[in-house]
């Protein structure tokens, strides 16, 4: 099976030729460098983690991917240890780990399932006849040279993406072989707002698709560090395969003194792999194979580049077809080959098959990956030898990483405000601008009245900003982002405006820590209203807690609501009659939270309690608050919602829910529509439980009660989507699925906007 396909789809010769010499340019320019001094490879995180996953994505419903595309052989090459020593920058360290952390092991289905999907692939690729002598190449190397010679480098590429293990495996392999900090090159601060860097993102994004701006502002501040290297007079090159990056490596900042690039191609990575006298100086040469027709020294490489150059700038011709015939027919130096064969020869991977088998000794890399190809389906338990044993340097592999990135974490987490602010707009926002109090709920808490009128204006003029495409989300984030810096913050206002802004992205993590580090300092007395989603906050970020410690995590849970208590207990003594509501209704939401925890770590004695005293607060500043007020109408909806989750106080709940027929139309919006849809929810979700969802779907019986709970679940889902959107909320975006959930396990048929559903069953009364 003779491998001829190219690493390229055809293209003009000139154009090949083109790219040939500017390659063999750079590669001649490097080797000089590396004679007299140390040359640090920065590589992209992209190219390490495309490594990593290789094609254990692939799935066999694509189509079958082409390995002709020059990035394969690269990434091949990279994997078994032929390329040199990956260094990244720091930023590029933040979504490397990204990477990293969502990689898990292989469960025994997963791997059975991806391990299946390549064995397909490599049928797909007529790879039948090496899928059965996979053991002999893993127990004798030099058949699998042997296979290489005789087929073509492209059958390594082939074998090395089906046969070089899941994400995990590859992972374990090639991570070991990145350098997270260099003792070569200096360590700077990544600045938060850096002026180099927003340069470059917004040069990066022009070139890109609207959704990768995350990834443009990450390239930024990579480049930013870049360019500091640079001028810092390091011998750095940076490989990349996007296109986008090389644009911006034409900036003048971006190249050496003497103007000559810093970046390089995966043409480069195939031209210093291709001819022995270009080698990596960590690759080591063997013995010359006489009478060869790649040999080639430094100086017939030099001769070669003067003799494309001048060919190409026209000394001879500037007619395009002429200058092809030229191509065609020019002699290399002594060889028989003409330019066209030699370029040819180049992209169909001649030179690199030949030096990859006889002039270089297989690096250790490769010694590691071959015995994958006899063990990785055949025999799972020396895989997992194999996993151990990797999996010691990976351990302190990934401790370096998130060292490393910890340095990095002021910075980390104004990327996270760009992302998460990037993410509201599309997805949660929708090009529709939130009522702050209303739609984002900070009218709970008195908000819309209590903050001063500047701080209101900035906020609306800040979410209208939001959730217009038109305003660059870059400058959103960052004007926000620089007030987070320690002895950012100006005055009480700039304080209380970025607080509730990260309630309003959901950052509640983030508004926390803001709350603790600064509010002494900053925040003027009469704003002590904002304690509040503070303290709510610092409930909802609770983690569910560690279940084999339930009786400390409980605690820890009980301990957040009293001390919320008793904090804002303190409002009933400050002289405003809005305040004692408002602090009942912080109780109220803190409880609430509390109860959801406290179910989630199976304490459901605590849990009811929690309910009772959310429910019970927020009936308390339902009776102090101006009837048919927005924060009238939260209170009553507060205790309508928790009465029908948790089943507390069911007669009150009842009466209560009449009344949210009274709120004032500009005040009803989804939060109220997902309560009256609740209770329709709540009784398909009971009587699912008492019968089961097979039963009720199969048995004759039972065919009315399905009938019924359709019904129910479609009038839920008309009342939901009469409200929408709902702005990201966690808890009504999560109702929204569980109706569509019920929708399909009942067989329903969607009748959203259709008729009407009987009113829900009276619940009983508790004895």
């Amino acid at each position: 099976m003779q491998s001829q396909i190219r690493t390229k789809p055809r293209r003009a010769l000139s154009v090949a030729a083109e790219q040939f010499v500017a390659a063999l340019d750079d590669a001649l320019y490097d080797k000089r460098q590396e004679q007299t001094s140390r040359v640090i490879y920065l590589f992209d995180a992209d190219l390490v983690v495309d490594a990593i996953l290789g094609l254990t994505s692939w799935e066999p419903s694509q189509a079958v991917p082409e390995v002709s595309s020059l990035k394969y052989i690269v990434r091949a090459l990279f994997s078994v240890g032929y390329l040199p020593t990956a260094h990244l920058l720091r930023p590029h360290l933040v979504e490397l780990e990204r990477f990293v952390h969502f990689v898990p092991a292989p469960s025994g289905l997963e791997g059975g399932i991806r391990a299946r999907h390549l064995r397909l692939l490599a049928r797909q690729w007529e790879l039948d006849q090496h899928d059965k002598r996979v053991k002999e190449y893993a127990k004798d190397l030099k058949a699998l040279e042997s296979v290489i010679r005789t087929e073509g480098f492209e059958i390594f590429v082939k074998l090395e993406l089906c046969y070089g293990g899941l994400a995990y495996d590859r992972l374990l392999r090639i991570l070991p072989h990145c350098v997270f900090r260099s003792n070569e090159l200096a360590t700077y601060p990544v600045r938060p707002r850096d002026p180099f860097a927003a340069e470059m993102s917004e040069v990066i994004l022009q070139q890109r698709r609207a959704h990768k701006t995350i990834n443009s502002l990450v390239d930024g501040y990579a480049l930013s560090e870049l360019a500091q290297h640079i001028a810092a007079g390091a011998s750095v090159r940076f490989y990349t395969e996007t296109s986008a990056l090389h644009s911006a490596g034409n900036d003048p900042r971006l190249r050496e003194p003497t103007g000559r690039k810093v970046f390089r191609d995966a043409e480069y990575m195939l031209m210093r792999c291709s001819f022995p006298a270009l080698s990596f100086s960590h690759l080591k040469q063997g013995p010359n194979i006489s009478n060869s027709p790649f040999e080639w020294s430094f100086e017939d490489l030099v001769s070669l580049k003067g003799q494309l150059q001048e060919l190409l700038s026209g000394g001879n011709t500037t007619d395009p077809q002429q200058l092809e015939r030229a191509i065609r027919s020019e002699q290399v130096g002594a060889s028989d080959l003409t330019l066209a064969e030699l370029i040819e020869d180049f992209y169909e991977l001649k030179f690199l098959r030949s030096v990859f088998l006889g002039r270089w000794r297989v690096p250790e890399p490769m010694a590691k990956f071959v015995p994958y190809l006899a063990n990785f389906f055949s025999s799972p338990s020396r895989v997992a030898g194999m996993r151990e044993a990797l999996g010691h340097s990976f351990t302190a592999t990934t401790k370096a990483l998130k060292e490393e990135i910890s340095q990095l974490i002021r910075w980390q987490a104004d990327v996270n405000l760009f992302r998460r602010t990037v993410e509201v707009r599309r997805k949660e926002f929708d090009g529709a601008e939130p009522d702050p109090w209303r739609d984002l709920g900070l009218g709970r808490w008195g908000l819309d009245v209590l903050l001063p009128e500047a701080v209101r204006h900035d906020l609306s003029q800040w979410l209208r900003d939001v959730a217009d495409e038109n305003v660059p989300v870059e400058r959103i984030a960052s004007d926000l982002a620089l007030q987070m810096v320690p002895d950012g913050y100006r005055s009480s206002d700039e304080f209380a405006l970025a607080q509730c802004q990260l309630w309003c992205l959901k950052m509640y993590e983030r508004l926390v820590v803001e709350w603790r580090e600064n509010h002494l300092r900053v925040l003027a007395d009469d704003l002590h209203v904002l304690r509040i989603p503070y303290l709510v906050a610092q409930v909802k970020t609770l983690a569910a807690g560690f279940k084999d410690q339930k009786a400390r995590e409980v605690q820890r849970v009980l301990a957040r609501v009293a001390e919320a208590e008793k904090e804002l207990s303190q409002f009933q003594t400050l002289g405003d009659e809005r305040l004692p509501g408002i602090s009942k209704m912080g109780v109220a939401h803190v409880a609430y939270w509390a109860w959801q925890r406290l179910r989630e770590l199976d304490d459901q004695i605590q849990a009811r309690s929690m309910a009772e005293k959310s429910f019970e607060a927020a009936k308390d500043a339902q009776g102090q608050f101006v009837t048919r007020s927005l924060a009238w109408a939260f209170a009553i909806n507060h205790c309508v919602y928790v009465g029908t989750v948790s089943g507390v106080r069911k007669p009150e709940t009842e009466m209560m829910r009449s009344q949210l027929l009274h709120v004032n139309a500009r005040h009803y919006h989804y939060r109220f529509a997902d309560t009256e849809a609740r209770q329709y929810t709540e009784e398909v979700r009971e009587t699912i439980e008492k019968w089961g969802v097979v039963a009720i779907t199969s048995e004759k019986h039972l065919r009315s009660t399905r009938t019924e709970l359709c019904k129910l679940t479609n009038e839920a889902q008309k009342v939901l989507a009469a409200s929408r959107p709902f702005f990201g909320d966690e808890e009504v975006e999560r109702h929204w699925r569980e109706l569509q959930g019920y929708m399909s396990s009942l067989k329903c048929r969607d009748r959203l906007g259709k008729g009407s559903a009987p009113k829900p069953r009276k619940r009983s009364t508790p004895s």
